[in-house]
């Protein structure tokens, strides 16, 4: 006998029962008891660990947008390769330097179209074009409101949403604003050699070439800063 089972039945003997309450207590403790080989042992140990997928160093992004595109640009140097997943409302990134993993993982403000989403990996940068599938400004990149600390406005290229001159073009996936040609400072004289040339321009040729590109290669090779022309 046990001593659990000991206990209990002093337990018993010690009230004042009937013989069939007594048997009825016995019945209802057996049922009661789990009974274990006496081979098998347990042990206090924590169950095993499952481990989340390995997350990387969160590296610099800067980002701007426009009204038709989000360009995002990873600040990491010397990527050879890189694994970015394009979906509606999310960005995943992925890449190896130096053996050290960077990552991140975005829920997007608003939707895009993964099909006409672009990247490209330059010397010190990857550049992530997104296409939104409705035209419009988002206050803010992601879908939290809360911004990450590697996370900020891309002030260099910023473009005001005002601006008429914002462009949409598949084949310059990273451009926000129209190109501009280069004008001279008002308050910049034309250097001798150059008005020369342009007034050496014969009556045929000046047929041909209209003012517009006279002007814009004029001011090109102009530099106010080289005082050796």
């Amino acid at each position: 006998m046990s001593a659990d089972m000991r206990m209990f039945t002093s337990i018993l003997n010690s009230v004042h029962i009937s013989e069939d309450t007594r048997k009825h207590c016995q019945t209802l403790y057996h049922a009661l008891v789990v009974k274990i080989p006496q081979s098998t042992s347990i042990t206090n140990r924590p169950t095993g660990h499952i481990e989340s997928p390995k997350q990387g160093a969160q590296p610099p992004v800067h980002w701007v947008q426009n009204t038709f595109i989000v360009v995002v640009s990873v600040k990491i140097k010397a990527v050879v390769t890189c694994h970015i997943d394009f979906q509606p409302r999310t960005l995943e990134f992925k890449t190896k330097v130096d053996g050290k993993l960077y990552s991140f993982f975005y829920e997007l403000y608003d939707a895009v179209n993964p099909s006409k989403c672009k990247y490209e990996i330059r010397g010190s940068e990857v550049g992530i074009s997104l296409r939104k599938v409705e035209k419009g400004q988002w206050p803010r990149l992601l879908r939290q409101k809360q911004k990450p600390s590697n996370l900020s406005v891309d002030f260099e290229r910023f473009v005001d949403s005002s601006s008429d001159s914002e462009v949409c073009d598949d084949e310059r996936p990273f451009m926000l604003t129209k190109s501009k040609n280069k004008q001279l400072p008002s308050n910049l004289k034309r250097p001798s050699a150059i008005e020369k040339n342009v007034n050496d321009v014969s009556s045929e040729d000046s047929s041909s070439v209209s003012d517009e590109e006279v002007k814009y290669k004029t001011s090109a090779e102009y530099c106010p800063y080289d005082i050796f022309n």
